[in-house]
C-alpha cells in the first residue's frame, strides 16, 4: 500500500513539475516583443486649448509632425519634418528639426516617455494614442 502511494505521489510530483517547467520557459521571440514607437501617434490638447498633434515615426529614423490648431472654429495646420533617435534604455526620443528651407537642423529637443504600450504612450504627462 505504501509503495503504491509512493509511486502515485512521485508520478503526481513529476506531472506538476513538467507543467511548471513548460509554463516558465523563456517566452522571448528574439526581440519580437520589443515595444516600438514606429507608427503614427495622436495627441489631443485639453484644458481649453483646441487642437491635436499627429506625429509619425518612420523606421528609418525620420518623421513628421502635424500640429492642428483650432481657433474660432478655423483649423490651421503646421507641418515639420524631423530626424529622431529613440533610446529604449532611457525611454527618450531626441528630435532634430529642420529649418524652413530644409538645409540645416533648426533646433532639437528631447521627450521623456513615462509609459509605452503597443497602442498608447505617455510623454511627460501627455497621452498619445497610436492611430496607425
Amino acid at each position: 500500500m505504501k509503495t503504491n502511494r509512493f509511486f502515485l505521489l512521485t508520478a503526481l510530483f513529476l506531472s506538476v513539475m513538467s507543467v511548471a517547467l513548460v509554463a516558465c520557459s523563456d517566452d522571448d521571440d528574439d526581440g519580437d516583443d520589443t515595444l516600438s514607437i514606429v507608427g503614427t501617434w495622436k495627441y489631443e490638447y485639453g484644458n481649453g486649448y483646441e487642437g491635436y498633434n499627429i506625429t509619425t515615426f518612420n523606421s528609418n529614423g525620420y518623421g513628421t509632425l502635424e500640429e492642428h490648431e483650432i481657433y474660432k472654429g478655423k483649423e490651421e495646420v503646421d507641418y515639420e519634418k524631423f530626424r529622431y533617435v529613440f533610446d529604449s534604455n532611457t525611454m527618450t526620443i531626441s528630435f532634430f528639426f529642420w529649418d524652413d528651407d530644409d538645409q540645416d537642423y533648426n533646433y532639437d529637443e528631447t521627450w521623456h516617455i513615462t509609459s509605452l504600450t503597443p497602442n498608447k504612450m505617455i510623454i511627460q504627462g501627455e497621452i498619445w494614442v497610436r492611430i496607425k
